[in-house]
C-alpha cells in the first residue's frame, strides 16, 4: 500500500492522532483492547458505585456519590465492604435507589468507563465511520444496520442487511432490563385493583408482551402519575388486558383477592 493512495489517505483519517486527545479516539480503543486479548491478559471488570439518589430529591438524604447525567469515563467510586452509601437523620425513612455500573478497566489510561457505553461506543464508530470511510472515503452514508446474525451465512448479504434489525445491542439489553423491572411494577401496581386477575395471570400476561409494550405501558403510567384519575383509568384499561388474556387461554376468572 503506497503513501498518498486513496486508502492510506481513508485509513490516515481514521488514525487517532486526528483528535485532540488521542486516548479516547475509539481506534485507539480498539487497538488496546484487541492486543489485551492477543496476549489472553483478561479484561479488568468491576460493580461500582454509580450514584445514589433519593426518590425525593428533597428529603435531605446525604449520599455518597449523588446522580449525575451523562456520566463520563473515569465517573463512579469503587465499592468494598462497610463502605457507607446514604445517612439521613435517626429515625427518618427515606427511599433511595442505588445504581451500580458494570465497568470496564481501560488498559492505557487505566480509567474504569462503563462497559455498555464503552461497547456502544467503539460499535457505534466502526459502523458508521470507520467502514463507510475505508469502503467509500466518507462516513455520510447509509449507516450499516446494528443488529445483523452472523452466526448464520447469508446467500444475499445485501438482502440481509436490508432485513437486519436497526436497534443496536446496547439500547436493546436497556430495554431488556427496563421491561423486566417493568413487569415486576406492573404486577405490584395492578395489586391495587381488587378486579385484577391473581397475580400469576397477571405475570403471565406480562411474559406474553413483547418488552417494547411492557415498556410503554410503563411510561404512560409515569405519564400521568400526578393525575390520579387518569392514573386510576389507565390502571383499569390494563385490567381489561390481563383480563381478556386470561379468557384467551382459557383459564378460570378469578380476582385478586387476599394473598394473590
Amino acid at each position: 500500500m503506497n503513501v498518498g493512495t486513496p486508502l492510506a489517505q481513508r485509513i490516515e483519517r481514521l488514525q487517532p492522532f486526528q483528535r485532540r486527545n488521542p486516548d479516547e479516539h475509539p481506534l485507539r480503543l480498539l487497538a488496546v483492547y484487541t492486543n489485551v486479548a492477543k496476549h489472553r491478559a483478561p479484561a479488568v471488570a468491576a460493580t461500582r458505585l454509580g450514584a445514589v439518589h433519593p426518590d425525593d430529591p428533597r428529603s435531605g438524604l446525604t449520599v455518597a456519590l449523588p446522580l449525575r447525567h451523562g456520566p463520563q469515563p473515569g465517573d463512579g467510586l469503587p465499592l468494598r465492604e462497610g463502605d457507607l452509601l446514604a445517612s439521613a437523620p435517626r429515625g427518618a425513612r427515606i427511599p433511595f435507589s442505588v445504581w451500580p455500573t458494570v465497568s470496564l478497566q481501560r488498559p492505557h489510561t487505566g480509567w474504569w468507563a462503563i462497559a455498555a457505553n464503552e461497547l456502544e461506543l467503539l460499535e457505534e464508530w466502526v459502523r458508521t465511520v470507520a467502514v463507510p470511510v475505508l469502503v467509500t472515503g466518507r462516513h455520510e452514508v447509509s449507516p450499516l444496520p446494528p443488529h445483523l446474525d452472523i452466526t448464520v451465512g447469508h446467500r444475499d448479504m445485501r438482502a440481509a442487511l436490508a432485513m437486519a434489525g436497526r436497534t443496536p445491542a446496547v439500547v436493546r439489553s436497556r430495554d431488556r432490563i427496563a421491561a423486566a423491572t417493568g413487569r415486576a411494577g406492573l404486577v405490584e401496581f395492578l395489586a391495587f385493583f381488587p378486579e385484577r386477575p391473581e397475580a400469576e395471570t397477571v405475570r403471565a400476561w406480562l411474559d406474553s408482551l413483547d418488552d417494547t409494550q411492557v415498556v410503554e405501558h410503563v411510561l404512560h403510567l409515569r405519564t400521568v402519575s400526578g393525575r390520579p384519575r387518569e392514573l386510576i383509568e389507565a390502571g383499569g384499561e390494563l385490567v381489561i388486558e390481563a383480563r381478556r388474556y386470561q379468557e384467551r387461554i382459557g383459564k378460570p376468572s378469578r380476582t385478586g383477592g387476599a394473598g394473590a
